[in-house]
């Protein structure tokens, strides 16, 4: 039987070739926003190479669990280790509480092997939000981890089933549909994350174990370098970075590696590429480079440094990439121990980790560290107490239908919107309990005023016209606050796109599901808003129009916080966190719809750049107290300051 086992240079060059992409990417280098797919890469290497691995073990009866399971405990932990406990340090002296404390659970979560499923909880992978997290890249690790477990007992019954390779392409098949399944059904996330969806890549890697291809098919040359091409081609297709998904591009990707692999024989010019000693040196450390990198550069990201700081984080990466490959990988290896003692260590270090980590969540959840030194009253970070029981979503869709209603009495006020409206509808029902008024909640998470076009929000659509329906229908509602985030939503979230208004095109669809062009969806979006004011105005409401809210350049409790433990002053002056000017270029447009629809419709204007900027800045605190709990949504402080404005306007209106 052929040896599996042979060492192949162009393996450690493909190794490069998928983990330089996966930085540049999470350092935000706009020419490659398909980076994320060197994962994939990894992907196909593992199943083929495990499958290697096991392959030789059976065929020559000596597989055995603990020793394969040792193996990569040993390949993997050692240097994986590390870099949580020195990341362990970074997030103790940079996070705040509550963050400090999600970092935590994603550590536990990586220990338990299952970060994975973590961060479906967690969110898009996509996000401005999530990127900033420490261990977000450990995903794939856990999906490799799971992996491991399974595949051994798979692959022994593949040995000896009668067609193992239809069986594998079975596999490979019912794993794609999966995906495909579970993207076009809304759930990207858990398509993205989770190892039954991912499993198809890990199975063309084995079934190209599985042929013992290794170069010697005809064209092989051809073949190699149109894969190599191929793999170009998608990481720098243009593609705006919220659209991307898992999809087309994974599947090219994978099968391009997988080629690779197969056709890249010692005489190929593909071989020379993959070989070169710069790319096998990048390939041998690239296991501890893709640990490193991300808790670096998420915390360069959190802590708001310039741009250039990311070309010195990846700079470090590689050193400290390759002072881990030479000092703790090799030496790991290497070092005089039966295979059991090795073991023993590592579980031992694992139990530490994991009881420093439940310490330290019982210290963050439960005291504090009292580590920083804050100049805002933390106590008003607050959303609304009742925002996980009155907000929709489309994974909550079991409050439509239930709206939550607030105080007894005559429900003559409600509010329908976006998320942004759900704090604001918690400081009115207060405002309007003392004159015996309550009122009705209709706010559903993402959701743009999608009356008479479709978004890729599952469930939005639907939620608008019935909850338009029903306050029509109820006569004892007599105003309507519509509270929707119109600039996010068209022209981009300002921590991804800036706070100037950048050049995004809004996922609006037809009632047929044709993808409209930038004018085309927001001419419809405005149709559709004005037919809902309109709606409601010939319904007898009177409608009140929330208009655009400053955003913040970050969350506020990450600008509130100093840099490290030992430094005094936050990040930013919180008092000035954006100027009017940037305020008014970037909502310029979004206000002269608003306030066509005010002359047209004879409505009213909740304006929050009168309650919370000033003549050149606009801020984030009053009298200490925090206006937002995040970026972009009002606290209770900050909802109580533009009703307080608004009502000293319009006095007659309680």
């Amino acid at each position: 039987m052929k040896d599996h086992m042979l060492y192949r240079k162009d393996i450690d060059g493909l190794r490069a070739i998928a983990v330089i992409p996966v930085l540049l990417f999470h350092a935000g280098f706009p020419f490659i926003l398909g980076g994320y797919l060197g994962v994939d890469i990894f992907f196909v290497i593992s199943g083929y190479l495990i499958t290697n691995i096991l392959m030789t073990d059976m065929s020559l009866n000596r597989f055995q669990f603990f020793e394969f399971y040792s193996r990569r405990a040993n390949r993997l932990l050692p240097a994986l280790f590390l870099v949580l406990t020195v990341t362990s340090f970074l997030a103790f002296i940079t996070l705040p509480d509550e963050n400090f404390l999600k970092y935590i659970y994603s550590q536990l979560s990586v220990l338990a092997f299952i970060s994975n499923m973590f961060f479906v909880i967690v969110g898009d992978y996509f996000s401005p939000v999530t990127e900033q997290y420490y261990l977000l890249h450990t995903w794939s690790l856990s999906v490799e981890e799971q992996f491991y477990f399974f595949y051994p007992i798979l692959l022994g019954y593949l040995v000896c089933a009668k067609y193992p390779v239809r069986i594998l392409v079975g596999f490979l098949l019912l794993s794609l549909v999966l995906m495909t399944v579970l993207v076009f059904n809304g759930f990207s996330n858990v398509a993205f994350y989770s190892l039954p969806s991912r499993a198809w890549e890990l199975a063309i890697g084995a079934l190209v174990s599985v042929y013992h291809f290794n170069g010697r098919k005809k064209y092989s040359s051809a073949l190699s370098l149109v894969s190599f091409a191929t793999i170009v081609f998608c990481m720098f297709s243009p593609v705006e970075k919220e659209n991307i998904t898992i999809g087309w591009a994974n599947v090219l990707v994978c099968f391009a590696a997988a080629g690779i692999i197969a056709y890249t024989g010692r005489d190929t010019i593909t071989y020379k590429i993959l070989s070169s000693r710069p790319l096998v040196f990048v390939g041998l450390i690239s296991y501890p480079l893709y640990l490193w990198h991300q808790p670096l550069l998420a915390m360069s990201d959190y802590k708001l440094l310039p741009e250039w700081t990311k070309l010195v984080v990846l700079v470090l990466s590689f050193i400290l990439a390759f002072l881990t490959w030479k000092f703790i990988e090799f030496p790991w290896r290497n070092i005089n121990f039966s295979g059991r003692i090795k073991i023993y260590l590592l579980i031992s270090i694992w139990f530490v980790i994991g009881l420093g980590s439940s310490v330290l969540i019982i210290g963050a959840k439960y005291n504090g560290f009292d580590r920083f030194n804050y100049e805002i009253d933390l106590a008003s970070v607050q959303s609304s107490p009742l925002r996980n029981k009155c907000h929709a979503a489309s994974s909550r869709l079991d409050i439509v239908g239930n709206e939550c209603e607030y105080n007894l009495g005559k429900v003559s006020w409600a509010v329908f919107g976006d998320s942004h409206g759900v704090e604001l509808a918690y400081s009115l029902a207060k405002r309007i309990e003392v004159v015996g008024q309550a009122l009705k909640h209709y706010t559903f998470s993402g959701c743009p005023p999608a009356l008479d076009f479709n978004t890729s929000v599952s469930g939005c659509s639907e939620w608008i016209r019935n909850s338009l329906i029903s306050i029509v229908n109820n006569s004892e509602i007599e105003y309507v606050l519509l509270a929707f985030r119109h600039t996010s939503f068209l022209y981009g979230d300002q921590l991804q796109y800036g706070t100037l208004t950048p050049n995004h095109v809004p996922t609006i669809y037809n009632k047929s599901w044709d993808v409209l062009d930038e004018k085309e969806a927001r001419d419809l979006y405005w149709d559709s808003f004005g037919m809902i004011v309109s709606a409601l105005r010939k319904s007898g409401k009177k409608v009140v129009l929330l208009g655009p809210v400053p955003e913040l350049s970050g969350d506020i409790m990450q600008l509130a916080t100093p840099l490290t433990i030992f430094h005094q002053d936050g990040l930013r002056d919180l008092l000035h966190v954006t100027t009017v000017d940037n305020f008014d270029k970037r909502n310029m447009e979004v206000v002269r719809r608003l306030k066509y629809l005010i002359d047209e419709e004879q409505v009213l204007y909740l304006d929050a750049r009168d309650a919370i900027c000033g003549d050149d800045y606009c801020g984030a605190v009053i009298e200490r107290k925090a206006l937002y709990f995040d970026d972009d949504h009002l606290s209770l402080t900050g909802a109580d300051v533009i009703l307080d404005k608004f009502f000293s306007k319009y006095n007659g209106l309680l």
